[in-house]
């Protein structure tokens, strides 16, 4: 075998860096707070996770597209731009399109944030007063 033979054959057998991470389970975490940070990696960590961090929206979307996570953590209230919006960019994005997104914050909102009215818990008036065959 020539040199210039086995340079083609070494770098033909390389397993992309990609590769490597497929067995494992990476989980991006997009955190600004540092201690959310700390715990959110000590118990991914202690169930066998992989994990990736960035503190800002910007930073999350390099993070994606260059890692392919399995599941990206998104905090709601970024630094730079919203996680809402880092999110509608990755679902736009044909190469992080696919990733699983839950988004999250440590930081209690406002009743009357649109995404607080979304993950609402009020109850229907039926629900509130049960069915008329509960009542019987």
């Amino acid at each position: 075998m020539t040199t210039s033979n086995y340079r083609e054959a070494a770098e033909a057998a390389k397993t992309p860096e990609h590769w490597s991470k497929a067995a494992r389970n990476w989980i991006l975490i997009v955190e600004d707070d540092r201690l959310s940070l700390k715990v959110l990696r000590q118990l991914l960590g202690a169930r066998g996770y992989d994990v990736l961090q960035a503190s800002g929206g910007w930073d999350a979307i390099s993070r994606a597209r260059h890692e392919l996570p399995d599941l990206i953590l998104m905090d709601l209230r970024l630094p730079d731009i919203s996680g809402l919006d880092a999110t509608r960019l990755l679902k736009m994005d044909d190469q992080t399109k696919n990733i699983p997104i839950i988004p999250a914050t440590s930081r209690p909102s406002r009743v009357n944030h649109p995404i607080s009215r979304s993950f609402s818990t009020k109850r229907t008036p039926e629900q509130q007063t049960g069915s008329q065959e509960e009542m019987a």
